[in-house]
């Protein structure tokens, strides 16, 4: 079980298996890789194929059954892998390595909620069953991020032996500021600011992604936005959902690498999310919060992935957190360090006591901003915008610049994953 921040090249040990089976001789055995989107399977089957000497398919990418069985890698969702189309032809395969990826999936998707809601993908929650029908294969499981409580729920139902090997790095990022600001109920009047900044910076407005927690709230703010400036300017505003036409998610996703690119906003639900290359985007503006928190890490983590200092604004009205888990409630009310808070999910007691003497300044978050005594806080430019500063000296390389403060919002239509299966 390896729970590594993004980047840290998780998926290299089994990208590269294949070559050190080969050079063993042992030319027939496959690796299966579990994975819960078709553009993870689609990213990470290009860059494996990219090795000299490695193939690899995922199940579903034509319709040539014997061409995807010889792959070396093969990748499947779990309703896939798990479908009886599929079991007996894994069962004749030499399959050494079963590969779970995202694997903090299998409690937040997997399994019936606290109200006795349905999982959202049920099959998540029987991804042990791929270790009978793969007897022989070791296991890999993969993450980013996972609370200590999900971990023990994936252990039992991926079948984990107490001994298991387990790699651990926080997930905490100290580049990232926190910041939770309480709205009114009102959508519109909450990105007022936005709106200002935009038609005062032009294209020289800093790249921010807003998350929202429904499609009906991406329209509202995108509509809002693109309402109040001018014609030219809205082509610096885009949204992104599981129903947005592919070719504007591609315009979007190739944004998002290009810190210079027309588009500074993205307004999106968290179908924009998991095998996205996020690494320019230091803004980041939760507009309401996901309901665990470890999406809530998993969101606020697209910002600052270049090691350069970011900022993240937890926006929220009254009734977004009418459905969250309590510890997400507190990270939204507690008075003491956000970060600390944060963490509390994902650190045992020793690395959460190391953290709290470790952070303490105006970068950490709002509240240890207030308490900081050195009269000479920076703020980076989306900070600025939400106080109201001055930007007459204003130069284009904002992030380079300098970073603090608090926000509140309306029903919501949807609280459903828009993940796009």
């Amino acid at each position: 079980m390896a729970i590594l921040p993004t980047g840290y090249g998780k998926s290299l040990p089994y990208q590269l298996y294949p070559l050190v089976l080969q050079a063993m001789g042992e030319v027939t055995s496959k690796v299966i890789v579990c994975c819960p989107l078709i553009s993870l399977m689609k990213d990470q089957v290009k860059r494996a194929n990219a090795f000299e000497g490695i193939t690899a398919a995922y199940i579903g990418q034509s319709q040539d059954k014997e061409n995807i069985l010889s792959a070396d890698i093969i990748f499947g969702s779990p309703e896939a892998l798990l479908s009886s189309e599929w079991k007996d032809k894994l069962n004749d395969l030499n399959i050494t390595v079963i590969v779970i990826d995202e694997f903090h999936l299998i409690a937040t998707w997997g399994q019936n909620d606290k109200d006795s809601k349905l999982a959202f993908r049920r099959w998540f929650g029987e991804i042990g069953e791929l270790r009978t029908i793969c007897p022989g294969a070791c296991v890999l499981a993969l993450s980013a991020t996972c609370t200590q409580k999900a971990k023990k729920r994936v252990m039992k139902v991926v079948t984990f032996k107490a001994d298991h090997v387990s790699i651990f790095i926080s997930p905490d990022k100290r580049n990232i500021k926190y910041i939770v600001k309480r709205v009114t109920n009102n959508t519109e009047m909450s990105m007022t600011w936005v709106v200002d900044g935009l038609l005062e910076l032009g294209k020289l407005f800093p790249k921010i992604l807003i998350y929202c927690k429904s499609i009906s709230d991406v329209a509202k703010i995108f509509d809002y936005i693109t309402d109040e400036v001018s014609e030219e300017l809205r082509s610096c505003v885009a949204m992104y959902h599981s129903e947005t036409e592919d070719a504007i998610k591609e315009t979007i996703l190739t944004s998002i690498s290009d810190p210079q690119d027309k588009i500074r906003i993205i307004i999106s639900t968290n179908a924009l999310g998991m095998g996205v290359d996020f690494k320019n985007l230091s803004n980041v503006i939760l507009f309401g919060p996901p309901n665990s928190m470890l999406d809530v890490v998993q969101e606020l983590g697209r910002a600052g992935r270049n090691g350069e200092r970011a900022v993240a604004i937890l926006m929220y009205k009254s009734h977004h957190l009418s459905q969250c888990d309590e510890e997400v409630k507190v990270l939204y009310h507690t008075l003491e360090c956000r970060r600390i808070s944060m963490m509390k999910p994902f650190l045992g007691d020793n690395d959460l006591e190391q953290l709290k003497l470790d952070i303490g300044d105006h970068t950490c978050c709002d509240i240890c901003q207030q308490k900081c005594t050195c009269k000479n806080c920076a703020l980076l430019t989306l900070e600025k915008l939400l106080t109201g500063q001055d930007f007459s000296s204003y130069q284009y390389d904002e992030e380079l610049s300098d970073t603090s403060d608090e926000m509140s919002d309306e029903i919501i239509d949807d609280n459903k994953s828009d993940f796009e299966p």
